[in-house]
């Protein structure tokens, strides 16, 4: 049986910012990851920002900065949530092709006016009941390496921190469990214990590489697509010449399963080019110019349901599921945005596809769907 053993490999966190000129926010709904409308705030007091896109759950945040040239126009982060059940191209397709349209009121971003600012590529491992890290072994060139203790009846390390906030990378060592527990996610950590006994193991710990700004500008990074077909190469040069272990023991025995955790992203890769723009199941394959003209009537609804104060959750779901499909996204990563089901988008695009131009502007006015899984 296997000491350590790679569970899972991913992105857990995408930051950006948009240089360029932007118009005022629209009165358009903004709808935001699981189908929820995204509450507006403005002149945020303690803090710099004039407006703010909020999304309940933490999912996403865009916050509109002010006219100061040191400061972006937006900033935006993709959090851990949305990218695993929407995909992180998918995700950054959305929120820049959609969110961003409300703010600039423009199709498409002009060329290199969106930096990637941070984006966090992690390893799970499952670890022997009792693992404990030893930070001593850890050999880097790295600034800072701060280490956390939890008290208990012996000092024992929860966590360690690798490298100085405003360096090109930070990489954060953690117990995955414990963080869970101790941020009241109980069924989380339990669901995550449970991996780990299924394979004989007792403890999950987490190995994560923030990639900040200067990493992105030195690699020339321009969105998650171009990480992720270099992550197996950039994890290899991180955890394989950035930080080393010294002697031998359990720390080493882990950090070489950390380094296997390699040859696990080029399958992350491949799933996310899968789960894409791939158009499947949609209703109907319009010519670009049938497209633009339905587009064009699919925003109209959209601020008619706004002017006559018909803030129909359901419609404008329903708005925005058949705008994404002529956009050529899936049925599935579709769902996954509106939060219903790829059953219940399917069955909206149907149903659009039969009633032509007149069941396009008549959405929302019938009888309404029932309601997908969450």
């Amino acid at each position: 049986m296997e000491k350590f053993h790679i569970l899972w490999v991913g992105v857990d966190t995408v930051v950006f910012s948009v240089q360029a000129d932007r118009s005022v926010w629209g009165g358009m709904p903004v709808v935001g990851p699981g189908g929820r409308l995204l509450s507006r705030q403005y002149n945020q007091p303690k803090s710099s920002y004039w407006g703010h896109l909020k999304d309940e759950n933490n999912w996403m945040r865009l916050d509109a900065g002010p006219k100061e040239f040191f400061l972006p126009k937006v900033y935006g982060a993709l959090r851990a949530p949305l990218l695993h059940r929407v995909g992180i191209q998918t995700s950054w397709d959305l929120v820049l092709g959609i969110v961003l349209e409300k703010l600039y009121g423009l199709e498409a971003l002009p060329p290199g006016t969106v930096r990637l600012s941070r984006l966090d590529l992690y390893a799970d491992v499952a670890c022997p009941e009792g693992f404990a890290l030893d930070p001593g072994a850890l050999a880097t060139r790295a600034q800072i390496i701060k280490v956390y203790e939890r008290d208990g009846q012996a000092k024992e390390v929860s966590s360690c921190l690798i490298g100085a906030g405003r360096s090109a990378w930070q990489a954060r060592l953690y117990d995955k469990v414990r963080q869970l527990q101790d941020r009241k996610r109980v069924e989380e950590a339990k669901a995550l214990e449970q991996e780990a006994r299924a394979r004989g193991l007792g403890s999950v710990w987490r190995v994560e590489f923030q990639l900040n700004r200067k990493f992105m500008r030195e690699h020339e990074f321009q969105d998650p697509r171009a990480v992720l077909e270099r992550a197996s190469e950039l994890w290899a040069e991180l955890t394989g010449r950035r930080v080393q272990v010294r002697g031998a023991g359990p720390t080493l025995e882990f950090w070489e399963a950390v380094c296997g955790a390699a040859t696990r992203f080029p399958g992350l890769a491949r799933r996310e080019a899968r789960r894409g723009r791939v158009p499947r199941g949609v209703g109907w394959r319009p010519s670009s110019v049938e497209a633009e003209e339905l587009d064009r009537l699919l925003k109209q609804r959209l601020e008619a349901l706004v002017r006559t104060g018909r803030k129909d959750r359901e419609a404008i779901l329903r708005v925005l599921a058949l705008r994404l499909a002529l956009k050529g996204y899936s049925a599935s990563a579709i769902g996954g945005w509106v939060g219903r089901s790829e059953r219940t988008v399917r069955r909206w695009l149907a149903a659009s596809k039969q009633g032509g131009v007149g069941g396009l502007l008549g959405l929302g006015e019938g009888e309404s769907e029932g309601q997908g899984r969450r």
